[in-house]
């Protein structure tokens, strides 16, 4: 009796192993909500940053390979102040701002591969994967000089399409709730928060 016990113990053991051994599976949903380190579009000379914030979601295709979605978010304004001649100096003077702002939308489509396999901690998800997508970039411009002859710099925005290799891990403190980091080119060179798993 104590042998039959204890056979079944063992199977009801490795059975529960073997189904939690991998940390990634298939028809698995992880959605990641971020905010970023490291801007990697706006530049630093910029103020009023509006932190890079993402979210994306990764769908199992196997029990390797996950499918999924981007979207990221960040954006700033630049302000400077000086005095300018109107007329070219014939006429009037005044003190003026210009003020810039920027805003980038990323989205994307992606696929990763996971590392469960190889890495045997059920609550450790190690990934790498690829990323292309198109950065809506928009820009204004607004002063309050009057100067006719005001000199107006145009900025650029750079959007287009994107590229990108990432890696990251989640690490989950319970079956559906763990925190993730990720680096690789976006809205941010790194990017951290919350996982969901469903």
């Amino acid at each position: 009796m104590k042998t039959i016990i204890f056979k079944i113990t063992s199977i009801v053991v490795l059975a529960t192993m073997s189904i939690h051994a991998q940390s990634f599976q298939k028809a698995q949903l992880d959605l990641d909500l971020g905010i970023g380190l490291g801007n990697s579009i706006i530049g630093t000379g910029n103020t009023n940053v509006i932190p890079p914030l993402s979210t994306s979601i990764d769908f199992g295709i196997t029990n390797d390979i996950s499918i999924g979605g981007y979207l990221g978010f960040t954006g700033a304004s630049y302000s400077y102040s000086a005095w300018e001649n109107c007329g070219k100096g014939n006429g009037f003077g005044q003190y003026y701002t210009d003020t810039y702002k920027w805003s980038y939308f990323i989205l994307g489509v992606r696929g990763a591969y996971h590392f469960g396999r190889f890495i045997k901690i059920d609550k450790l998800d190690v990934y790498t994967g690829l990323m292309i997508g198109n950065d809506f970039a928009q820009s204004s411009y607004s002063t309050t000089s009057t100067c006719p002859d005001h000199a107006v710099y145009v900025s650029p925005t750079y959007g287009g399409i994107v590229f990108s290799a990432y890696g990251g891990a989640r690490y989950r403190f319970t079956d559906h709730f763990g925190v993730f980091a990720e680096l690789g080119y976006a809205v941010a060179y790194l990017n951290m928060g919350v996982n969901l798993k469903f």
